[in-house]
């Protein structure tokens, strides 16, 4: 699980919708709460068993890390910046100026690096926004639902957002020795959609849920790692 709220804070109701997919699939899952980059190291290497979110493009090229065609939340990538600074509106708007990001934070750091922005990386929301607000940075870009899951909203309300720079989902990422669950779990995630189970134990999380686009007939005609939508937070399972 991504340490998004400290070291060893708990995402509880995320915790909850994984162990539920698992056990649907008979097996028991264990959460620990890692860094983001070792989360997608550790789960590229087989060392995890899998993470609990990644984007299609955290996982673009990585031939070990397979993903589930069912989603498990929708996101958005934003870019905030000083109030005295003029709007950023695309990623071009990014290339004067350093950019921050959340370490581990694999699909921003793509998009950056495809965008030619030069970047730094944070090990907290905090840590980035602090710098944002210092001075340090041009811009700091983070996901709309890593700000939702840290309950941290509150960290952007004295700067400009600007519309989203990326829009796509979290799917379940397992490494490459796991991925023939992938199809198995995706039709489960399909299901605890339609039948509720996923919203009543997202709770308050609820609303980041995908839309209904996402039906049965869609996950069946779906192959593991679907890039029709594009980048949860990593949450690992030890093997």
């Amino acid at each position: 699980m991504p340490e998004l709220k400290g070291p060893q804070e708990p995402l509880p109701e995320c915790e909850a919708l994984i162990e539920e997919a698992y056990r649907r699939a008979g097996m028991a899952v264990r959460f620990i709460y890692i860094p983001m980059l070792r989360d997608f190291a550790e789960t590229s290497a087989q060392v995890l068993d899998a993470s609990a979110g990644r984007t299609d493009v955290a996982a673009q090229g990585n031939d070990n890390i397979v993903l589930s065609a069912t989603p498990l939340l929708k996101t958005s990538l934003v870019a905030y910046t000083v109030r005295s600074r003029p709007g950023i509106k695309t990623w071009r708007d990014l290339r004067q100026g350093k950019v921050g990001y959340l370490r581990g934070d694999m699909t921003t750091r793509n998009l950056a690096r495809e965008n030619k922005l030069r970047t730094t990386a944070f090990a907290s929301l905090e840590q980035g926004f602090g710098a944002l607000r210092a001075g340090h940075l041009a811009a700091f870009v983070t996901h709309t639902t890593f700000l939702e899951l840290a309950e941290s909203p509150h960290l952007t309300r004295e700067f400009n957002a600007s519309p989203p720079l990326y829009t796509g989902y979290f799917y379940h990422a397992l490494n490459k020795e796991n991925g023939g669950m992938a199809v198995r779990l995706s039709r489960i995630f399909d299901e605890m959609l339609k039948d509720g189970t996923s919203e009543k134990l997202l709770g308050r999380y609820a609303f980041l849920l995908p839309e209904s686009e996402w039906g049965a007939e869609k996950a069946q005609d779906a192959t593991p790692g679907d890039t029709a939508h594009k980048d949860l937070a990593p949450m690992a399972s030890h093997r």
